[in-house]
């Protein structure tokens, strides 16, 4: 087992999993849960193309914008576009979003996603989309208290779009996709797989997803679609667990999907009722395990991080 040393920060994770990455020198690499883009778009400075997956909607937006983006930018006219009419009031379509934003906030979210739609291209919805969840996560941050302190949404999403960088160009064309991660896995011809294991959700997505459940439920229109979706993902390492044989039977199911890739890089989840022991054993089943790397996350209150390559 190989220690690797470092501060237990959320850089020092990221630090982490690139250097565990980086002792491959794959042309291709696949993410079969995205869960931010963080890492996706550290691996797009890398000379391989990226296959970025992940089973919500509002992770796979926002991986679109940085990583299979490569050059479009919102224009003076885009922005003028979705802001347009959004300081009036009127009928609120999305009303889920009055669950977690008072109704200002959740006028102003449903118009600009309305207006969103009109844009010309993919990529700039995506940018666009990325965007006005950051200023949702903006509005969110702030208790009754402090409410008198903060921005109008209108102000903050011009704020981001003016520190927003340019899309870095690495020149392939990169690829992010909606689909449950064991068809992702079967569908990719990527040679790396890069699968961060998420913990088991015994309680179903939504309360797994905490206060991001919301942006699902703003990209998608509607909270409406949770019962449907939670019921066709039971049983998958993205939905609700009903027991460890099952997540364990599920890992397995997608590791078959997979073994097409030459390599794999495997983060076990952390805090977990599921032991690492279990989920070693499933990844040698199938492959043997070539190494394990660790780092310490208790700066993190995460424990420690569990890396197999295999």
């Amino acid at each position: 087992m190989t220690a690797v040393a470092g501060r237990g920060s959320v850089r020092g994770l990221l630090s982490f999993r690139l250097g565990v990455i980086a002792r491959f020198s794959a042309r291709s690499i696949a993410l079969p849960f995205a869960s931010d883009a963080t890492l996706g778009s550290c691996l797009k400075l890398t000379p391989a193309r990226l296959q970025v997956n992940d089973p919500f909607s509002s992770v796979a937006a926002e991986c679109q914008a940085s990583i299979g983006n490569n050059n479009e930018m919102l224009t003076a006219a885009d922005i003028d576009s979705i802001l347009a009419d959004s300081g009036t009031s009127g009928d609120i379509v999305n009303s889920s979003l009055l669950e977690w934003f008072d109704e200002r906030d959740a006028q102003w979210l449903d118009t600009v996603r309305r207006n969103i739609a009109t844009l010309p291209s993919p990529n700039r919805v995506a940018v666009a989309q990325k965007l006005v969840m950051d200023a949702g996560q903006y509005a969110l941050s702030f208790s009754a208290a402090t409410a008198s302190l903060r921005q109008p949404l209108s102000n903050v999403f011009l704020r981001l779009c003016s520190r927003l960088p340019n899309p870095f160009d690495n020149g392939k064309r990169n690829v992010c996709t909606v689909k449950s991660p064991r068809q992702f896995a079967a569908e990719s011809e990527a040679e790396l797989m890069f699968l961060s294991l998420p913990a088991p959700s015994f309680e179903g997505m939504r309360v797994a997803l905490g206060v991001r459940a919301w942006r699902e439920e703003w990209i998608r229109g509607n909270g409406g679609f949770w019962k449907d979706f939670e019921k066709k993902s039971v049983g998958q390492l993205h939905g609700r667990i009903p027991a460890r044989t099952i997540y364990l039977r599920s890992l397995e199911q997608l590791l078959r999907s997979a073994r097409k890739m030459k390599h794999w890089v495997i983060e076990l989840p952390t805090e977990s009722a599921i032991a690492s022991s279990d989920v070693m054993e499933t990844i040698g089943a199938i492959r043997p395990i070539k190494k394990v790397y660790t780092k310490d996350l208790s700066e993190m209150g995460r424990g420690r991080s569990t890396i197999v390559t295999a």
